[in-house]
């Protein structure tokens, strides 16, 4: 599960059109992107999609094999909950170093990357995707090399499968951040 957060008071109705526009744009990639809406890891212990149809009745919860909702973990469509963010107001790397300092955080929470929903989101429907942490080595263009985490926009469509990718190692933020870099040279 990918940690979703907002940085800016972001309504339902705009959150659910994220999820809704990230998913469908490529349904064959896995519906694993969680929205914290609390700092209590308890919240998100159980993945709601692996539950038993049994397991999921004795804690009324819906289980649906693939898509559908509403779910919490992994947040799923149709997502209804107003709430306030614990990440009100933070930057993208304070962000990154709670998540990177969050252990008791369930270990199915791949806490390496992150998207982050803030006010530009609500502008142009744009996620920023973020790598919590730079590995040794990482290259990245000479107008970012000094940043402490690697951070992305995206399109909310992109925005699933590119975490995915990345957290599989199928591909990198690295790599897509250098390509962008090259196509605004070559305009």
């Amino acid at each position: 599960m990918i940690p979703v957060v907002c940085t800016a008071p972001l309504n339902a109705e705009l959150i659910n059109e994220f999820l809704v526009e990230t998913y469908d744009n490529y349904p064959e990639a896995a519906q694993s992107l969680v929205i914290l809406t609390t700092l209590d890891w308890t919240h998100y212990d159980n993945d709601e999609a692996q539950l038993t149809p049994d397991e999921a009745r004795k804690q009324k919860s819906k289980v649906f094999a693939y898509g559908g909702g509403p779910m919490k973990v992994p947040s799923r469509p149709l997502w209804t909950t107003n709430f306030s963010s614990p990440f009100e107001g933070k930057a993208p790397e304070d962000v990154a170093r709670f998540l990177k300092k969050a252990e008791d955080a369930p270990g199915h929470l791949d806490r390496r990357y992150c998207a982050i929903l803030d006010k530009q989101s609500e502008k142009d429907r744009s996620v920023l995707l973020v790598k919590t942490k730079r590995s040794e080595g990482d290259n990245l263009p000479s107008e970012c090399k000094y940043w402490e985490i690697v951070k992305l926009r995206e399109e909310w469509k992109e925005a699933n499968a590119v975490l995915q990718s990345a957290s599989v190692g199928v591909s990198s933020l690295e790599e897509i951040l250098w390509n962008q870099y090259s196509d605004k040279q070559r305009s």
